[in-house]
């Protein structure tokens, strides 16, 4: 199996799972402000998967000014990866955890702000893994044989 028929099978068969195009470096186009024609970022666009959450920002501002006040959002817990613990059953079912440790070094952290109407805002905090790097790790383990 190839890097790009093991990207392929992924997103024909888990269409589902929040798999999106980002930045070489792991980041989102919502942190970065690049769009998908990569005029902007010059880096490489790569498949990979995605988890994301709320994790604050200021709510209650509205166009009427009667003065109610803003209102700090409450952070959601950090949801469970299932899609990554998915993926890894169908493909190394027998995983060590410190395979999977490796795995989990590849995931990369970052965060953004949306910015609304009348001074309300929204934090994100997300987690993205290239599937290429879990494609070469998965080899590496002798999961997947090429």
């Amino acid at each position: 199996m190839t890097k790009q028929e093991f990207e392929d099978d992924i997103i024909k068969r888990f269409p589902n799972f929040d798999i999106q195009i980002i930045s070489n470096s792991g980041k989102l186009n919502k942190d970065i402000y690049w769009d998908y024609s990569n005029k902007k970022n010059k880096e490489p666009l790569v498949y990979a998967l995605v988890k994301e959450w709320v994790s604050g920002g200021t709510g209650g501002g509205n166009c009427w000014c009667n003065g109610e006040d803003h209102y700090r959002r409450d952070p959601e817990p950090e949801p469970e990866w299932t899609n990554l613990d998915y993926l890894l059953i169908v493909f190394a079912a027998n995983i060590t955890y410190l395979q999977y440790r490796q795995i989990e070094s590849k995931v990369y952290n970052g965060s953004y702000e949306e910015d609304e109407y009348y001074g309300n805002s929204t934090i994100y905090i997300y987690k993205t893994l290239k599937l290429s790097d879990l494609f070469e790790l998965l080899v590496e383990f002798g999961y997947i044989n090429v």
